[in-house]
């Protein structure tokens, strides 16, 4: 009887500690008539100690919003695929989508001031609501373009940056076709202010 009033106990403990309650949809207004939006995922510890900003590749476009008043993504993307592997007590998870203004975040934006601004604002959301927090921000394909440079805009207000199976030349596939950007190849890495750790597959 001890033991399972024990369990009992500690079950209740866990569920109170981190609620199953939805996920949370939050907008920002970044610049003029542009909206940021971002998914806190759930359940999260309400002081947790490290944030991770993850920036989706492609076109970066989740298509996140209120659908039959739970907030979601519309398309998936490659960390909602495995988010169950990355959600812990002691992390918050925050996925960014596009910015209202932007369809498709070519390289150019992404390596842009509009595109550092609007994740400069994001980050400030992420300091008013957790404070003592470290920040990691994860980038994957094209959204590790994102995750360089709004690093090296950031400086010291980022604790670490991933780059995952990062995009760091993009080839030009004919004459007719410009070539869509530099990727990460024009970016030196030790200009950024934090460790910077890197996944990539062999090809």
């Amino acid at each position: 009887m001890k033991t399972s009033h024990s369990l009992g106990l500690l079950l209740a403990g866990l569920v109170s500690a981190f609620p199953t309650s939805a996920d949370e949809l939050i907008s920002l207004r970044t610049r003029a008539e542009v909206t940021q939006s971002v998914l806190l995922w759930e359940p999260h510890s309400p002081s947790p100690d490290t944030v991770i900003l993850l920036i989706p590749g492609g076109s970066g476009n989740i298509g996140l919003a209120q659908v039959h008043g739970r907030a979601k993504a519309a398309r998936p993307h490659i960390f909602s695929s495995v988010r169950e592997a990355i959600v812990r007590p002691q992390f918050a998870i925050v996925v960014v989508d596009a910015p209202s203004d932007q369809k498709d975040m070519d390289q150019e934006f992404r390596m842009s001031a509009k595109h550092a601004t609007d994740m400069t604002a994001v980050v400030h959301e992420i300091r008013d609501r957790f404070p003592k927090a470290r920040l990691v921000i994860m980038g994957h394909s094209r959204g590790s373009v994102s995750a360089g440079y709004v690093s090296r805009a950031l400086g010291d207000q980022v604790s670490a940056v991933v780059l995952f199976s990062g995009l760091y030349q993009a080839t030009q596939r004919s004459p007719q076709i410009p070539s869509p950007g530099p990727g990460l190849s024009d970016l030196d890495l030790r200009s950024l202010r934090s460790p910077v750790l890197i996944v990539h597959h062999a090809k």
